[in-house]
C-alpha cells in the first residue's frame, strides 16, 4: 500500500497545505479519503497520481474541510474520463462515492445534479455507497469498517485493509479513545489532532500499540511552531513511529 498525504491542513487555510485529503494506493487502484478545499487541484497536478486508477471517494463526514472538494473531484475525474473512453469506469467498473448513511448525505448526493455531476452526467460509472457505523464494505481494493465518532451527525473513523495490511483514519473525534477499540495494533494510525491538546492525545494513541502514527489535520497553534510540536508527541515514539504529516508526504506499507 502506498499512502499519499494531499492535504494536511485543519479547517483553516494555510499556506503550503490544503484541507484534508489523503490518496490511498492499494492492490492496483487509488482511493481518495475525504477531500476538502483545494485538494482536488492538487490531485489534478500532482503527476504521480494515475486517474485511471482512480476507484473510490470516501468521506468521513460532511464538514467542508473534509468534502467540499468532492463536487471538483467529480468534475475533474469527469474531464479526464471523458478524454480516455478506453478507461475500465466507462463500463466494466464504477467509481464509488462512499458517505456516511443520513440526512446530510443523501442531501448532499442531491445537490450533485445542480452541480452536473451527478451519475446521469458523467463520463463514467458513479455509484453511491450510504455507510452506517459498524458496516463493512469494499471500495476499489479496500475493505472497509466504519466506526462512529461524535465529533458531528455522522461522522466516522474509517479502518482500512488492504494487501495484508491495517490502516485507521480518524476522521474528526470529539475524545481520543472514540478509536481505542478499533485501532489496536494498526500498521498505520493516520489521527488528527485539531480538537485537543497532544497531551491528551499521545496517552490514548500510545496504548494503541500501532507501528506507525502519522498525526495531521494539526490545530493553528502545533502548526506555528513545528519543533515545539514535534517535542510534545516525542513520548508516542516509544509505542511507535512517529511522523508529522506535511502536504506531499508518501508513505509505504
Amino acid at each position: 500500500m502506498k499512502i499519499k498525504f494531499v492535504g494536511t491542513s485543519n479547517a483553516n487555510p494555510h499556506p503550503g497545505r490544503s484541507q484534508t485529503c489523503i490518496h490511498v494506493e492499494a492492490n492496483g487502484l487509488g482511493h481518495v479519503l475525504d477531500c476538502g478545499d483545494g485538494a482536488a487541484t492538487k490531485l489534478w497536478l500532482d503527476g504521480d497520481i494515475d486517474w485511471s486508477c482512480l476507484r473510490a471517494l470516501l468521506v468521513t463526514h460532511l464538514h467542508p474541510d473534509h468534502a467540499s472538494g468532492a463536487f471538483a473531484l467529480l468534475h475533474l475525474l469527469h474531464q479526464r474520463a471523458r478524454e480516455n473512453p478506453s478507461w475500465g469506469i466507462h463500463d466494466r467498473e464504477a467509481f464509488k462515492l462512499c458517505v456516511p448513511d443520513g440526512k446530510g448525505a443523501h442531501r448532499f448526493t442531491q445537490v450533485l445534479g445542480a452541480l452536473h455531476v451527478d451519475r446521469d452526467m458523467l463520463a463514467y460509472n458513479l455509484n453511491y455507497e450510504y455507510y452506517r457505523a459498524g458496516m463493512v464494505f469494499t471500495a476499489g481494493g479496500l475493505k472497509i469498517t466504519a466506526y462512529p465518532t461524535s465529533h458531528c451527525e455522522d461522522a466516522h473513523s474509517l479502518c482500512l485493509e488492504a494487501e495484508g495490511k491495517r490502516i485507521v483514519f480518524s476522521g474528526d473525534l470529539a475524545e481520543p479513545a472514540e478509536i481505542t477499540e478499533h485501532a489496536g495494533g494498526a500498521d498505520l494510525l493516520i489521527c488528527e489532532c485539531a480538537h485537543f491538546h497532544p497531551r491528551q492525545l499521545v496517552p490514548e494513541l500510545a496504548a494503541m500499540r500501532a507501528s506507525h502514527y502519522v498525526i495531521t489535520h494539526m490545530h493553528d497553534d502545533l502548526l506555528a511552531d513545528p519543533e515545539a510540536t514535534e517535542s510534545l508527541f516525542l513520548p508516542l515514539t516509544k509505542a511507535g513511529k512517529v511522523t508529522l504529516a506535511q502536504d506531499g508526504l508518501v508513505l509505504e506499507l
